[in-house]
Order: structure tokens, then C-alpha cells, then sequence
């Protein structure tokens, strides 16, 4: 499980194309101050840490490969997966200008169709390794929505993304450029529509495409465009197709009908769409009204809100977290709709929907009526009401601390506060510190030469990622100062058993006014 961001090329784009939007890609790179894990040689010993991305060259089985590559930022030294970008991608031999839109290479990804399709293969695929939602996920995503606007249909950018974060990732670009550039299409619902429908593809399935990677939330407004841009039969051909995939008591059976009635689609029309079988074959138009019910349509005013949704809007990225409490929680959704049909109206559509199909098999005004008389708290409501007491907690818990987290405690200036909690851990770190810098072999590294010391660092560590400036200074602070090592050699030797211990032990190797506040307060 993990969090992607994906980019699609057409095989039409050519090698000058290609050329300048690698050389802008490398541009922003080192704008965005990204980094990469590499061997770096400092004061003559090599040391494995995070450098300033810049381009590199290297030779692959006989073939030269040069490009950047970037494993997180300079900044926060948060990383994750390798992300590379070639400088070599096209050959003018192999362009293929009669590729279509970008888009084919992302269609296997999204809907039902086999990637050995030779459509789909007119692409270069680009990326698609975790950024698991880390600082540089919105600096990559920058530059995938600069090449989507500099290559045109010849780009297409896809993955664990937003609306929200690809306009936050196009602000932070044009930041630098003289002429902005706009957001993917993806963004607009009518620039994808224009996009979508030029595709060789059956109208049908341009609607299941526009449907799939509009980053935008389900609202009335996407259902119009939807109904806008697409004939009404292709749209219930495609409800009928999506309802085909589920009994009525199906898991994901109710968030169907969410999304389709708050799209604005009718609800009398809905009633000849679905399935009404349960997985045992039996006949439940009682459950189907339930649900209808549970909608709570026929309240005007409600929250609709579900915690569990990935906002099109929010800016930040998300992490597999929120991918984890969706299959966790799944059965707690908000199952309320943004949409208001007056009671009357729905027992109207409800009844001239189903009569005809379940005859005097079931009185649908009394199920309706057996659905209104009940009064029980929804799981959604349980959940948000856990949730709510325990961010309070938190909240209550930081109160107006400075640092109220781990990881910024690299950060720490004098005067700052810090959570209580994290106090203490720092308190009890620097006191093992003391303890273990008496150790025999600490004593006998001392009478070591600096060089000699600062070699064993490098050889014992394997879980402090630090930038090669940061190890540069340890090595300048234990040439000059003899008794610095014994605030290095500790860190090497706790156990490292958790992210938080790592980001504390990384802040007192790396920020002397932190280092000294533990001095202080121990």
C-alpha cells in the first residue's frame, strides 16, 4: 500500500520536445532544493547521505544513462522512493506521430482494459514509485503538472493526487515563470471533456474515462457537466453498468447510490437500474428502500461529510493512513447525501419506480414509514464522534508548545517550547548519552586520531539518513573539538527502534541549540 504519482508520455512527443522540458524538470529540481541517497566524499571519506539532486551520468550494460533522480527533500531529509527522470528518453527514430493522447497509458491503471493491448503501449511511463505522501510528493507533482503543460495531450499526470494539491503544485511553479502555466486538465471539468472525447474510444467509454480522472468532488455541478457532455444513454448505460457489479446488500452497494443521487441523476430512474437479488438470489426491495432511506435525502439539512473521503480540494497530500482506515473502517462511511428531495417526492419516485416490479410483494409506503421510525446512530456518527474526542485530546495535550512532534525537533531554536512528553524523552535520551559516552570503546576511539573516529560513525551507522553537510560538520566539530565525539558516538549506539527515536537522535546530532537545551534541562 502506498501513495504514487505516475506520468504517462506519448511516444509522438519528439527528442527537442523532450530535450527542454528535461532540461526545465532538472531546473525546478534544484529549485526545489530535492535530494537524492548517494556516496558522498567528505574530508576524504566516503559516507552515504542525502545530496542536493543535481544531473549524473552513469553506464548500464554498455549504455550510457544520464539523467536526476530525487529521494525526498534537502530541507526536511524526509524521504521515500526513488524517483528518476531521463534525460535520454526519446530517440528521433522511435518517434511514433501517430501515438495517441497521453492519456491511453494510464487507461489500464484506472478501468477494465489489458495492458497488452497494443493501444496502450504507444507510451513511456514515467515514475510510479512511493512518495507515501512526504514532503517532496508536491515538488514532483510540480513538475508533472509543468510537463503536462508544456507537452500538452502529449503528457497526462495520474496517481494519488488531488484537485487541491495539483493547484497548490502549479502556484509553487509559477512562482518562477515569467508566463504561469495553468492546472492539468484533470482540474477542469471542461477542459477533460474536451480531451476525453477526442479519444478513439466508444462514447461509452469516454464517459467511464472523463468519470475516472476528473479530480474533482461528486457534486451536482460534476453530475451537470456529466450530463452536459455525454448523452443521456451512455450516462445510464453506465449507472446500469456500474449497479451490474453489486447485489443489494453488497459491500459499496450503498456509496453507489451516494455518489449517483448526489450527481443529481433521478431517483425514479434509479429503481431500474440496480440489482435487487442479495448474494443468495432472494428478492430484498425492503433493503433497497432502506438505503434510499439511510440517504437521509429527504432532510434538507445535514452533514454530509464523510471523514473517510479523500478531498479534491485539500491541498495536502495524504498518506497510506488514509488509504488504511478506508479499508478499516470502510463500513462507517457517511452514508448521507448533498441533495434534498422533499419526503412526499421521494415516496412518490420510490413507489412509481418499484410498483410495477414487486407488485403486492411489499408495501412501499409502509417500509418507508418502518425506515422513518427508526432512531439509531450511525457508524459514521461513532466514528466522527471517536475521532473528534481524540483530536481534542490532542490538541488539549500540545496546547501552545512550539514543538509539538519529533520531527521537529531538527527545527528547534533557542526559546522554543516542547510538548512535555517529548521533553522528557529528550531528558532520558541525554542521560543514556552520558552513560554510554563511558563506554570502553568511546574511551578508547578518544585516544584515536579524529580521522579514525569519524570513519567508525560512517561504518556503524545504517538507519540516521543525514545530508552530506551535516556530516561534514560532525567531521569538523570532532577534528577541532576533542570532546565532541562523545556526542556523536552515543547515537550510534541507541536503539533505533522507532521513526520518532531516529528524527529525536538526528535533531541532537544536528542542531546545536537543541543539543545544548538537553544539557540544560537534564
Amino acid at each position: 500500500m502506498g501513495i504514487f504519482i505516475y506520468v504517462s508520455i506519448a511516444k509522438s512527443v519528439t527528442e527537442e520536445e523532450w530535450s527542454k522540458v528535461y532540461e526545465e524538470t532538472l531546473q525546478f529540481a534544484r529549485i526545489f532544493s530535492l535530494a537524492e541517497r548517494k556516496i558522498v566524499d567528505i574530508k576524504g571519506i566516503n559516507v552515504q547521505c542525502l545530496a542536493l539532486t543535481e544531473e549524473w551520468t552513469e553506464t548500464r550494460c554498455d549504455w550510457e544513462y544520464t539523467g536526476w533522480r530525487a529521494d525526498g527533500d534537502y530541507m526536511t531529509m524526509r524521504t521515500a522512493e526513488e524517483y528518476c527522470m531521463p534525460k535520454m528518453l526519446v530517440k528521433e527514430e522511435d518517434v511514433d506521430a501517430e501515438a495517441p493522447d497521453a492519456i491511453f497509458g494510464a487507461l489500464p491503471a484506472y478501468l477494465d482494459y489489458d495492458w497488452k493491448d497494443e493501444r496502450f503501449q504507444r507510451n513511456y511511463h514515467l515514475w510510479g514509485d512511493k512518495t507515501q505522501g512526504e514532503p517532496y510528493h508536491m515538488y514532483l507533482l510540480a513538475i508533472a503538472c509543468l510537463m503536462e503543460a508544456r507537452l500538452g495531450h502529449k503528457a497526462f499526470v495520474y496517481g494519488d493526487i488531488t484537485g487541491g494539491q495539483c493547484r497548490a503544485a502549479v502556484s509553487m511553479i509559477n512562482d518562477y515563470l515569467d508566463e504561469p502555466i495553468d492546472v492539468p486538465d484533470r482540474c477542469d471539468p471542461d477542459r477533460l471533456a474536451d480531451r476525453v472525447r477526442q479519444l478513439p474510444l466508444s462514447w461509452k467509454e469516454r464517459l467511464a474515462v472523463w468519470k475516472g480522472f476528473y479530480l474533482g468532488n461528486a457534486t451536482k455541478e460534476m453530475g451537470d457537466a456529466m450530463r452536459k457532455y455525454f448523452p443521456e444513454e451512455v450516462c445510464e448505460e453506465y449507472w446500469r453498468d456500474q449497479f451490474a457489479g453489486y447485489h443489494v446488500d453488497s459491500y459499496g452497494f450503498s456509496m453507489r447510490i451516494r455518489e449517483y443521487l448526489t450527481l443529481g441523476f433521478d431517483l425514479e430512474k434509479l429503481c431500474s437500474l440496480v440489482n435487487y437479488e442479495d448474494k443468495y438470489g432472494k428478492l430484498r426491495y425492503g433493503l433497497f428502500i432502506k438505503c434510499i432511506m439511510d440517504t437521509k435525502i429527504y432532510v434538507k439539512d445535514k452533514d454530509c461529510s464523510d471523514l473517510l473521503d479523500i478531498d479534491q480540494d485539500d491541498q495536502r497530500p495524504y498518506g497510506v493512513e488514509r488509504l488504511f482506515a478506508q479499508l478499516v473502517f470502510g463500513r462507517a462511511r457517511n452514508k448521507k447525501v448533498n441533495r434534498y428531495i422533499p419526503l412526499e417526492e421521494v415516496r412518490k419516485a420510490l413507489e412509481n419506480g418499484l410498483s410495477e416490479m414487486c407488485g403486492n410483494t411489499v408495501d412501499i409506503s409502509a417500509e418507508i414509514d418502518a425506515c422513518l421510525s427508526e432512531e439509531e446512530q450511525e457508524p459514521s456518527e461513532m466514528l466522527r464522534q471517536v475521532l473528534e474526542t481524540e483530536n481534542e485530546k490532542i490538541k488539549d495535550r500540545a496546547g501552545h508548545y512550539d514543538i509539538t512532534c519529533y520531527d521537529s525537533l531538527l527545527y528547534y531554536e533557542d526559546g522554543d517550547t516542547i510538548l512535555p512528553d517529548i521533553e522528557e524523552s529528550l531528558k532520558e535520551a541525554y542521560k543514556l548519552y552520558q552513560v554510554l559516552s563511558e563506554e570502553d570503546t568511546c574511551r578508547e576511539l578518544l585516544s584515536k586520531p579524529p580521522r579514525e573516529r569519524c570513519q567508525w560513525l560512517v561504518r556503524q551507522n545504517h538507519s540516521i539518513l543525514m545530508r552530506d553537510r551535516d556530516w561534514e560538520k560532525i567531521f569538523t566539530d570532532i577534528e577541532e573539538n576533542e570532546t565532541s565525539f562523545q556526542r556523536y558516538y552515543p547515537m550510534m549506539r541507541v536503539r533505533l527502534s522507532s521513526n520518532e527515536i531516529i528524527d529525536m537522535v538526528r535533531a541532537m546530532a544536528i542542531n546545536d541549540a537543541l543539543y545544548e537545551y538537553c544539557s540544560d534541562i537534564t
